[in-house]
Parts: structure tokens; sequence; C-alpha cells
């Protein structure tokens, strides 16, 4: 969450500070801005959570594969984050408003464990649902399963989000 609040914010300073305009004069595109923007944020949530998890002393024991694969789910939810806050804040204020709403989506995993049995699917169309389901999750979803469709149901928001947030950004 902190790395895409942090994505997020940068995002909205350069778009307040007019800097955006310059890539209009450049040679570098919107688009490939917002690539790098959301490569660096993922790379900050998966560096960050790469060393974390295992300091934590969270890291279950013999599940190396599983655990990595939940640090690369966790840490694609910092983009995801970061596009739906640009997506619909136009300043820093609106920024930090969206950002209180949508931290409450990033809280699924805690509330998967607080909902009884099968009722926890009820959130698998939530992108931050599949981190927790490749670590902990149920035996009839193997965790690759788990991981192609957590990747896959993230690839597809950040497409629908980064079009919005592109769309807007050129206004």
């Amino acid at each position: 969450m902190m790395a895409g609040a942090v994505g997020a914010l940068r995002l909205i300073e350069d778009a307040d500070d007019r800097t955006l305009a310059v890539l209009r004069v450049s040679p570098a595109s919107l688009g490939w801005y917002l690539g790098y923007r959301m490569l660096m944020t993922a790379a900050a949530a998966i560096g960050g959570l790469a060393v974390a998890v295992p300091l934590s002393g969270l890291a279950p024991e013999g599940r190396g594969p599983e655990l990595a694969a939940a640090v690369v789910l966790a840490g694609a939810q910092a983009p995801l984050l970061m596009l739906a806050v640009t997506a619909v804040a136009g300043n820093k204020v609106e920024a930090l408003a969206a950002l209180k709403g949508l931290g409450l989506v990033m809280l699924v995993p805690v509330a998967m464990w607080f909902l009884p049995g099968a009722t926890g699917w009820l959130l698998a169309w939530l992108p931050p649902f599949w981190p927790v389901q490749v670590l902990w999750g149920a035996p009839e979803l193997p965790p690759p399963a788990a991981t192609v469709l957590g990747l896959l149901l993230s690839a597809a928001a950040a497409a629908a989000l980064l079009r919005r947030t592109a769309h807007r950004l050129e206004d």
C-alpha cells in the first residue's frame, strides 16, 4: 500500500506541476512514462516485501515457491493502487481522499481471515485476494492456478485503470 500511495502521489504531483506537459514535446510518450512509474512502483513494493516478509518471521517454512508467488502478486497491487488513485483524482487533495477509500479494498486479505469457510471466495474478484490465496489458500485450488488467476485479474484491472488514467492525464 505504501509503494502504491507514494507512486500515486508522485504521479499526481507531476500532473499538478505540469511536468507531464513536457512529454508532449519529448520523445518519451505518456504511455512510456506511465509504464515506467508502474514498473518502479511494483519494484519498490516487491523489493520491500522480499526483505520485510522473511525478517518479520511470518514466512511459512518450506513454502518458498508459494511465498515468492505471493510476494509478486502482493507487489502487483502497488501499481494497481497507484493507477486507481490517478484514475479518479485530479489533484493532491483528491488523491489523499481516494487513497483513504481505496485503502479499504487493499485490506481484503485481512477480511479473508474473518470470513467463515467458502465465504471468502466472494472477494475473489478483487486482486488483493490472490496473494493470500496463493500462500494460505484452499486445497481445491493449487498455488500455481491461484497465481495465474491472480496475475490475470491484476493485468485486466491494470489495463482498465491504465486506459482511464492515460485518458484523464491527456486532458
